[in-house]
């Protein structure tokens, strides 16, 4: 039982981490197309 919750977590660890990752990037790629606009 606690080795399903130990994978669990380290998959929500995980799935966090990509989601961190991926709208980072998303959020600079927005930023510098609202830079290059505003300009």
């Amino acid at each position: 039982m606690t080795k399903k919750i130990i994978i669990f977590q380290q998959k929500l660890s995980m799935y966090f981490f990509y989601l961190r990752k991926y709208f980072g990037d998303y959020l600079s790629i927005l930023s510098k197309d609202a830079k290059s606009y505003l300009l």
